[in-house]
């Protein structure tokens, strides 16, 4: 977000951007986070994170904790990060490991030739007995890999979703009038980023997709309904 944009809603640009890096990196108190910033700038307070989405989301913290109703909120925000990728056009694509809810490298500095470089605590080599366990609905791959297939499912059974064209982002009344009326992408004025087209609206020879009014996803209905009871009882299956 740039100063603009922040002083247009009543914030302060450094102190936003900087919000996000601090959480995301764990340093924010209360953060379920374990990752951490890379190439921050500290004049501007633009930085990136580095880290496993399943570290980011807390699941890599709730196991350690041994914390079983905070590891189930964590893999619920893992699977709504993945929908997204899901519900858009083009091939879904899954950073390796996520679909088990693979963590941080704990050891990605050990090596001289990377610890200058955090960004290998998000390449870690793959624990081969971590695929094993997920057909467990017990275990925390079991459940992870669940929620992903679910979500493939839901794809590949609607069309909506799997036939190309564009994703309309719908003006909510809260957006509008935020940032500068006008300008490309303003949520007064709507963006339109590639995504599914509905099959009605492919009929009618239009070319975007709107999702339902209130953000309600129809992915998400789809997938509960395609992956039934699929949560086995929590538990923390570190490996």
């Amino acid at each position: 977000m740039s100063d603009a944009d922040a002083a247009a809603v009543g914030l302060g640009g450094f102190e936003h951007r900087r919000f996000p890096n601090e959480f995301f990196a764990g340093r924010f108190p209360g953060s379920f986070a374990a990752g951490a910033v890379f190439q921050e700038n500290l004049v501007t307070g633009d930085a990136r994170i580095s880290g496993m989405a399943a570290s980011l989301c807390g699941i890599e913290s709730a196991v350690a904790a041994g914390d079983l109703a905070e590891l189930t909120l964590a893999l619920r925000r893992l699977e709504p990060l993945y929908a997204v990728v899901f519900s858009f056009g083009g091939i879904p694509l899954i950073y390796m490991g996520d679909e088990l809810a693979l963590p941080n490298d704990p050891g990605w500095a050990d090596d001289p030739e990377q610890a200058r470089d955090n960004r290998w605590m998000h390449r870690p080599r793959m624990d081969w007995a971590r695929p094993a366990r997920r057909a467990d609905p017990a275990s925390v791959e079991g459940r992870a890999f669940a929620a992903l297939r679910g979500l493939a499912r839901a794809r590949q059974e609607l069309l909506a979703l799997r036939s190309g064209g564009t994703t309309e982002i719908p003006v909510t009344a809260q957006a509008r009038g935020r940032g500068t009326p006008g300008a490309p992408g303003h949520p007064g004025e709507g963006a339109t980023i590639p995504g599914p087209v509905t099959s009605a609206r492919r009929r009618e020879g239009r070319t975007g997709a709107r999702l339902p009014a209130g953000g309600r996803s129809v992915l998400g209905r789809a997938t509960r309904a395609a992956s039934g009871a699929r949560r086995g009882p929590d538990a923390c299956s570190a490996g």
